[in-house]
């Protein structure tokens, strides 16, 4: 019980911070020295695995202590997380000139599923929760981005939305991105799916790294369109709403994340 107050209190100020300010994200602020935030040693800190092809001049650090849904390639622990929210999986930063000037929370909703048992509406909908949570009910939509690019054996669709709040005189970008992953293998498909929620004050950092990928800009896009994926590009999209909340609800994925937790604790 004092573990779920304690949760609970620290959920209560990470959405009024998010909502108030909306500079940071699990009490992580943007363009704060990273020194503040890092709980590693030099060494681990320069190794050259953080350093991103996309700008050499920038490094990527995690914390993926919450993720508990799936084995991954490693644990992380680089920064400590004021606020969690244990909905995500892994929180990011990334670092220039010594400053975090982009932050991330990923959440992974599919891991490599067989295309028949991909949920569709899935990411949409809770992505559509969790904006009302962080900006409030009266936001404006900014812009919406649909992009793909082929990655290995893989095909990826990106669907992002993107706000933009001013405080102090400072803009700053909230990406909403829900991103699939399209695997053949055996005359089957698979899909991973994940959803993502960044915030900068410097765009150029997604616009470089979407160039490097060389991602293409798609017309139109929903989550039909990778139901309904046949090979390489032969695919139908759906004019249905598959906006359900009451069967995507952001409040029980986080329950279930919180009780899977404490079971671990």
């Amino acid at each position: 019980m004092r573990y779920f107050k304690i949760f609970s209190y620290s959920l209560i100020i990470s959405f009024y911070t998010s909502s108030l300010f909306a500079v940071d994200l699990g009490g992580l602020k943007l363009n704060q020295n990273i020194n503040n935030y890092l709980i590693i040693s030099e060494e681990e800190k320069n190794k050259d695995i953080r350093i991103r092809k996309f700008d050499k001049n920038i490094r990527i650090f995690a914390n993926n202590i919450f993720n508990l849904g799936y084995k991954n390639r490693g644990t992380y622990k680089d920064f400590k997380i004021l606020s969690p929210d244990y909905f995500w999986d892994t929180y990011y930063i990334y670092e220039k000139d010594n400053k975090s000037n982009y932050i991330v929370a990923v959440k992974s909703l599919n891991r490599k599923v067989v295309q028949s048992k991909f949920k569709i509406g899935e990411c949409t909908s809770l992505r559509q929760q969790f904006i009302k949570e962080v900006m409030g009910l009266n936001f404006s939509e900014k812009k919406k981005e649909y992009k793909n690019w082929i990655s290995g054996d893989m095909i990826r669709y990106k669907d992002r939305v993107v706000y933009t709040t001013t405080e102090n005189d400072i803009s700053y970008n909230h990406l909403f991105s829900c991103v699939h992953s399209i695997y053949y293998s055996k005359d089957e498909h698979y899909i991973s799916t994940y959803f993502a929620y960044g915030i900068n004050t410097d765009h150029q950092i997604v616009t470089d790294m979407d160039n490097y990928l060389n991602v293409k800009d798609l017309n139109e896009f929903n989550e039909s369109l990778v139901a309904n994926f046949k090979i390489w590009g032969n695919y139908e999209i759906s004019d249905q709403n598959y906006l359900d909340t009451d069967l995507y609800s952001l409040k029980k994925y986080r329950n279930e994340a919180l009780q899977m937790h404490q079971k671990n604790d």
